[in-house]
C-alpha cells in the first residue's frame, strides 16, 4: 500500500498483517505533505490509533477501517473511523482497557499526551455503526 508519504507507509506496513488477520477491509487517503510533528511521535499515535481500531472492529458482517490524512486550512488532521457494533461513547467513555492483563491500556493515554504536546484536539463519534477518532494540530 502506498499513500504517497514514507512515513505513514512504513506504519500502515508494520500494520497490514494485524488488518489482514482480522479480515478487515482497510482504506487509506493519499498525503503527499510533510507531517508537522516528530516521527516517532507521529509513529506512535497512528501506531495507537490503528491497534485500537483493529481491536474495536466488532462487526460481524462488515469490518472496515478507513484512515483519512489531511490538511485544512492551518489544520493538519488525522481522521479514522472503525465499525463497532457497540457505541464507545456510551460502553466505555473513559475508554478504559478492557484487556485482562496490565500491561495494556497505555494507548489512549500515549494519543493523548501526543496531542496535548502539540497544542491540538482530539474529538470521537459514533453515527451509523462507525467510530471515529479526529485529531486536529496547527501545522
Amino acid at each position: 500500500m502506498s499513500t504517497g508519504n514514507a512515513s505513514l507507509n512504513l506504519i500502515l506496513a508494520s500494520q497490514l498483517s494485524k488488518i489482514k488477520d482480522n479480515n478487515i477491509e482497510f482504506i487509506a487517503s493519499q498525503f503527499n505533505d510533510d507531517i508537522p510533528m516528530d516521527k516517532v511521535d507521529f509513529y506512535v499515535l497512528i501506531g495507537n490509533l490503528l491497534d485500537n481500531a483493529i481491536e474495536n472492529c466488532t462487526s460481524k458482517s462488515i469490518k472496515k477501517i478507513i484512515l483519512d490524512i489531511y490538511k485544512e486550512s492551518n489544520d493538519f488532521v488525522i481522521d479514522i473511523k472503525n465499525t463497532s457494533i457497540n457505541n464507545p461513547l456510551v460502553d466505555n467513555p473513559n475508554f478504559n482497557t478492557t484487556k485482562e492483563d496490565c500491561g495494556h491500556g497505555f494507548g489512549m493515554r500515549s494519543i493523548m499526551n501526543i496531542v496535548n504536546k502539540y497544542h491540538g484536539k482530539i474529538s470521537y463519534d459514533y453515527s451509523y455503526r462507525y467510530f471515529s477518532v479526529q485529531i486536529k494540530i496547527k501545522s
